[in-house]
């Protein structure tokens, strides 16, 4: 090719095992670099900057996909859909001159397909695709976050653990020095203070040798089922205020308090 240009990106819809989308409508994504339509088991991509190659557009276009994701995922408790690039649609801009008879047409640079998951025994049915997320972004603390609650809802880490390192997470985002970094997170992300200091005396201090974080606790006993509920409502809600800080890092976001969660006293 002369000059290959990216008109449209396919993606593979892979839903993962438990859930099941029954006949969803079409779900259309229109923004500023591209254009999305979510249609049967394929999403595509009508991108509209000038990309040379499937791979840079891929890389311009994924994060706003993965926030998709994690956005959906928040919303309902826990991923529900998955995006997998499959190959891009290529055009020459330019093409050389062709002999009279000559058969033209687009070409198709294909990668190979990344394995679907599985799909096991149905528990959740669905009628609808989640929607595209409005005043969310992914960013590489959004992904971190995101992925050590995952590995909570999926047994391979313990509450503690997960809620400490969130909770250092966004602290290490701000940049300040170790003794400011609580404050300069709530600050950042519009967050109440008493809520990082709960949440920090909930993932430090209670425990036993099979949920503490460390050998060494304030109270050597497993939290309450309420300080267990206040920390499964509080974490993903500091990961939806992550990606809406990284929306729009100068906006004024509703300060998120203690009465936003319930009672973890009792």
């Amino acid at each position: 090719m002369n000059d290959p240009h990216v008109e449209w990106l396919i993606y593979r819809v892979v839903i993962p095992e438990g859930f099941e989308y029954v006949e969803p409508a079409p779900v259309e994504w229109p923004t500023s670099g591209f254009r999305a339509l979510l249609e049967g088991e394929m999403l595509t991509v009508h991108v509209q900057e000038h990309f040379s190659s499937g791979e840079e557009a891929r890389l311009a276009v994924n994060p706003a996909l993965r926030a998709w994701e994690i956005a959906s995922g928040l919303s309902r408790g826990r991923a529900e859909i998955e995006f997998v690039y499959s190959h891009a649609h290529l055009v020459d801009r330019h093409p050389p001159p062709t002999p009279p008879g000559t058969i033209t047409g687009t070409v198709s640079m294909a990668a190979p397909l990344a394995q679907m998951s599985a799909f096991g025994t149905v528990v959740s049915r669905r009628d609808a695709y989640p929607t595209p997320p409005v005043e969310f972004a992914w960013s590489p603390d959004v992904e971190a976050l995101w992925t050590r609650w995952q590995g909570y809802l999926d047994d391979r880490e313990p509450l503690s653990s997960m809620g400490y390192f969130c909770l250092t997470q966004l602290e290490r985002s701000t940049g300040e020095r170790s003794k400011d970094r609580r404050a300069a997170a709530a600050s950042k992300y519009r967050i109440d203070l008493a809520v990082l200091r709960t949440l920090g005396d909930l993932v430090s201090d209670f425990g036993d040798e099979q949920t503490g974080r460390k050998a060494h606790v304030k109270h050597v006993r497993p939290h309450t089922q309420r300080e267990s509920a206040w920390l499964r409502s509080v974490v993903p809600a500091l990961i939806r205020r992550a990606g809406e800080a990284a929306h729009d890092p100068q906006r004024e976001w509703p300060i998120l308090t203690m009465n936003a969660f319930p009672d973890p006293s009792g």
